[in-house]
């Protein structure tokens, strides 16, 4: 059945339950359920389904099912999204400025200057105390090693997190530089 014009040149085909079913190739029972989940729907003006609607319904269901895709996302949902993952990095500028947050890379950065220089320090400890108890008795060595050691521990005892906090926040400075407002 062919009923008014919808569009230009474009005719709506109004078929009935059985008549869509044969053409899907599935059972009425089926299209039931299709309009039951809201994939499908039956035109009450008209008396019966929109062939060419349901169709297209249909097949993009069937498309979308057997791809893995619930449904096709929507531009309404894209830009929700986008605005959530801008809210999601104001957020973060805002804690990063409160100091209630920190780059990652600048803490292993600063840690890993931390523990090289310690390394470092610990290593020259057997050159130098040869060099410094050399013609001491073993007394006078222990107390110059454990003067060593105590220095080299007391400069990591030293750290300074401030050293981290300009690090984190001259990294989050660099990104906002060549961040551009995308809207």
């Amino acid at each position: 059945m062919t009923v008014g014009k919808e569009g230009k040149g474009d005719y709506m085909y109004i078929v009935t339950k059985r008549q869509l079913a044969n053409f899907l190739d599935i059972s009425e029972r089926r299209i039931t359920q299709l309009q039951t989940e809201k994939i499908i729907h039956r035109n009450a003006e008209a008396g019966g389904y929109d062939l060419k609607e349901c169709t297209r319904a249909y097949w993009e269901y069937k498309l979308n099912s057997e791809t893995g895709r619930k449904t096709a996302i929507t531009k309404e949902q894209m830009q929700a999204e986008h605005e959530k993952v801008k809210m999601d990095i104001s957020k973060l500028k805002l804690s990063r400025l409160r100091r209630e947050s920190f780059d990652g890379k600048a803490i292993v950065a600063s840690w890993a200057d931390m523990l090289t220089g310690f390394k470092n320090r610990m290593k020259s400890l057997p050159s130098k105390m040869a060099m410094a108890t050399a013609d001491k008795d073993i007394n006078e060595s222990i107390v110059i090693l454990d003067e060593m050691i105590d220095e080299a521990l007391n400069d990591l005892a030293n750290y300074d997190p401030k050293e981290v906090e300009e690090m984190g926040l001259s990294a989050f400075e660099d990104d906002e530089e060549g961040e551009g407002d995308d809207e």
